[in-house]
């Protein structure tokens, strides 16, 4: 099972978008990628973060799970749906600041567009996900 929470903010400011970047990508954060699934480096944070401050609209993506996961199950897990799901730029911050809850941030910017979702969306982003994630689960408990 997943949980799920989003929020977005319009014409952000650059605090704003700052502070989302800063929380998705802050230094107790284990794992930082690009959509393209390279671990981001602080020129890519930085580059992102001036996209984000120069966008129509910004929205952070939260998921936790019951499982704890390593920070490569979870953006390997999850790359492609959002790679399908999302129309923005997106960094994937996955953060292990506490012992036994890995869970994964996604800042992304672009246009209201790009980044609307309506609550059909957001059920089916949250399913697609738990939908890959009980899989990963079920593979997991087979193999052992």
């Amino acid at each position: 099972m997943v949980q799920y929470r989003t929020e977005y903010q319009r014409n952000p400011t650059p605090a704003a978008a700052s502070k989302l970047v800063n929380y998705v990508a802050r230094g107790d954060v284990g794992r930082v990628e690009r959509a393209a699934g390279v671990r981001a480096t602080a020129a890519d944070v930085d580059g992102f973060q001036r996209v984000a401050m120069n966008a129509e609209m910004t929205r952070l993506h939260s998921f936790t799970f019951l499982e704890d996961r390593s920070p490569e199950e979870l953006t390997d897990g999850i790359r492609s749906i959002l790679r399908e799901r999302l129309g923005g730029t997106y960094l994937i911050g996955v953060d292990t600041a506490n012992e036994g809850n890995n869970h994964l941030h996604v800042a992304e910017a672009g246009t209201q567009e790009e980044l609307y979702m309506d609550r059909d969306d957001i059920a089916a982003l949250r399913e697609a996900v738990g939908e890959q994630f009980d899989e990963d689960l079920a593979d997991r408990q087979v193999r052992a």
